[in-house]
């Protein structure tokens, strides 16, 4: 069996600028966003207040952080030094959750069949998701990066826990 060798690339080779896209409209929309893919550590999570029939929350703000991988493994991920972090991050299946009708599991939390013993669960803390970080003009007026809002989003699926009944 050959053991395929690595080379050490600079990694600016490695990660094109490609990885990020700007929204630009002209200046009677007044809009400007930019988006940058990453990867995201969740350091934790708080519910928003938006619950389900039976009070169980279906929505969350995460404390996210920017991480690279650095070494090969499961444990190979460090925070990025400089990276994006926020307090108040946010998970794109959440997006339309309501606490009515379907979530953004696919389930339907106010259905005949779902039990009252099951509830949502937030993503998992210290777990790993792909992301982005939008940053948009917070006046829609100006292409001026001291006036950028900047958001971090991640793709995290949500799990469904509970007690059979």
């Amino acid at each position: 069996m050959v053991t395929p060798r690595l080379k050490s690339v600079p990694a600016q080779q490695i990660i094109p600028e490609e990885l990020t896209a700007y929204h630009l409209q002209d200046s009677d929309a007044k809009t400007f966003s930019r988006i940058t893919y990453t990867v995201f550590g969740v350091l934790g999570s708080t519910a928003t207040g938006v619950n389900d029939a039976n009070d169980n929350p279906v929505q969350w703000t995460y404390s996210l952080v920017e991480i690279v991988k650095t070494a090969i493994g499961y444990d190979g991920w460090s925070v990025k030094p400089g990276g994006f972090s926020t307090s108040e991050g946010y998970n794109s299946m959440e997006n339309t959750n309501t606490g009515v009708g379907r979530q953004g599991t696919g389930i339907d939390h106010d259905g005949d069949n779902y039990p009252t013993t099951y509830q949502m669960q937030p993503l998992q803390t210290n777990s790993i998701w792909s992301g982005v970080i939008i940053a948009f003009d917070r006046y829609w007026d100006t292409i001026d990066n001291s006036e950028l809002i900047r958001e971090g989003w991640v793709f995290g699926v949500n799990a469904e826990d509970g007690t059979c009944s």
